[in-house]
């Protein structure tokens, strides 16, 4: 019986952990945007899945935006400066200040202009505004057994969505549908 204890004791934690997971993974990436720590950020965070989900977002939208031309010259060049602007834009607000922003409900073209390398140390992703709080009255969403969504309301009302994935036991963020 000893055994049956254990082993159900331990199914209970690895559930537990893998449902307590997502919240966990939030507040590391939260405490890694305030200290703009890149090395705890890199352990919760998909980098180069996050930046290419957001810059295929960005690019699409430009696309329809200013309706490219597919087959002419012009279209194909149309298309190479939009990627580029998308680059740009990914680069600048795929950052811990660009994530605080976005935690904060601020959308990329409402964010401050981009941080500086050499500012360094633990600044407050807050900018001296105490109302300000990551995932503030963020809801969560479980979308299935290896996805899980935390939904932040910008100050028009909208939604922006950080998607987290799991692999294995640990959860990563890996997409911010803007």
């Amino acid at each position: 019986m000893k055994i049956a204890n254990w082993i159900a004791a331990v199914t209970v934690a690895t559930v537990g952990y893998a449902a307590a997971g997502p919240f966990i993974t939030i507040n590391h990436i939260k405490d890694g945007v305030e200290a703009r720590d890149a090395n705890k950020l890199e352990k919760h965070i998909d980098f180069p899945v996050l930046r290419e989900n957001v810059k295929l977002q960005l690019q699409s939208y430009l696309s329809k935006e200013k309706a490219v031309d597919e087959e002419s010259l012009l279209g194909s060049l149309a298309r190479g400066f939009m990627s580029q602007m998308a680059d740009g834009m990914v680069e600048s607000f795929v950052t811990p200040t660009g994530l605080a922003g976005l935690m904060e409900g601020q959308r990329p073209d409402q964010q401050p202009s981009k941080e500086t390398p050499s500012s360094g140390g633990a600044v407050s992703a807050n900018s001296g505004d105490d109302e300000k709080t990551l995932f503030k009255n963020a809801r969560y969403t479980y979308d299935s057994l290896r996805k899980f969504s935390a939904w932040v309301k910008d100050e028009q009302g909208d939604e922006i969505r950080f998607v987290l994935t799991r692999e294995g036991l640990s959860w990563k963020l890996s997409n911010i549908t803007l």
